[in-house]
């Protein structure tokens, strides 16, 4: 055995940082290739029909975590600034702990966001599923996603996908 790894050694070190490259390279691609796309001033985000808030767990059905709750407030300043018409609240429904679309749901309706306004995806799982299903499921063209600034490269890339 110890044969083998002395025998692997020169070419695991040369493999493992080919792939830390290869990883760096495709964020700096996706960080480009989202720039000018992302907003944090709320008078220069465009007007899309859809918010689409990226699931995050919840303590309880009442309240979300800080992460979620940071995506929900996004959301609410948009639909209340009429930059947005409805939010597609997408997230694990299945089997979680907290039902993450319904944690969503409450907060929202707290905030007197109506409930025909509130779109609800319970398979939302990944990130990827959330922009494929947005598409196929809820017809969803054009949209403003809500997350946090280091998870918006990535949600961005894949949603124009």
């Amino acid at each position: 055995m110890l044969d083998v790894a002395k025998a692997l050694l020169p070419w695991l070190l040369p493999f493992l940082a080919a792939m830390a490259g290869l990883t760096a390279g495709v964020n700096v691609w996706m960080i480009r290739q989202s720039a000018g796309r992302s907003y944090s001033d709320l008078q220069h985000v465009p007007a899309r029909p859809v918010a689409i808030v990226l699931g995050a767990r919840g303590k309880d059905l009442d309240t979300p975590s800080d992460a979620l709750e940071d995506r929900l407030q996004a959301a609410l300043e948009l639909y209340r600034a009429g930059r947005v018409e409805r939010i597609l609240a997408s997230g694990d429904g299945r089997g979680a702990e907290v039902d993450q679309r319904e944690v969503m749901r409450r907060w929202l309706e707290r905030h007197e966001v109506p409930a025909a306004d509130i779109l609800l995806d319970a398979d939302g799982l990944r990130t990827v599923l959330t922009m494929s299903r947005a598409r196929e499921e809820f017809g969803v063209r054009s949209a403003i996603v809500c997350t946090q600034a280091f998870h918006l490269p990535r949600s961005l890339w894949l949603a124009r996908m």
